[in-house]
C-alpha cells in the first residue's frame, strides 16, 4: 500500500506520495481524491514525487484526471530530471519560487 499524504501549505495543497508501482499509485491517489471532492474542488496541487522519474505521457494524464474533479495541478516536485522536464513541458512549476531579496 502507497502512502499518500495531504498537507495544507501557503501555496495550496502539497501531496507527497510514497514509494510504489506508478500504475498503482495514480489509481491510489486518484481514489483519495474523489472520495473527498469537495475538500479539493478548485485546489491548487503541489504534487512530490521523490525520485519517480514519470513521462509525459503519464504526467499528462494525471492532470487531466485530476483538471476533471476540478483540482489544478500546479507544481511537480521531484528529484528526478525525467519528471520534472515531463513537469515543465506543460508549462507546470518545478520548484516554489524564490523570495524577491529586498535590497
Amino acid at each position: 500500500m502507497t502512502s499518500i499524504t495531504i498537507k495544507g501549505i501557503k501555496e495550496g495543497l502539497l501531496v507527497t506520495v510514497g514509494d510504489g508501482d506508478w500504475s498503482e499509485v495514480a489509481p491510489a491517489l486518484l481514489e483519495k481524491m474523489r472520495e473527498q471532492k469537495e475538500f479539493f474542488k478548485s485546489a491548487r496541487l503541489v504534487l512530490q514525487l521523490g525520485g519517480r522519474a514519470l513521462g509525459a505521457a503519464d504526467l499528462g494524464k494525471l492532470r487531466d484526471e485530476l483538471s476533471d474533479l476540478q483540482i489544478n495541478l500546479w507544481m511537480v516536485l521531484s528529484e528526478s530530471t525525467v519528471t520534472a522536464n515531463a513537469a515543465k513541458s506543460f508549462g507546470l512549476e518545478t520548484e516554489f519560487p524564490k523570495k524577491e531579496k529586498l535590497p
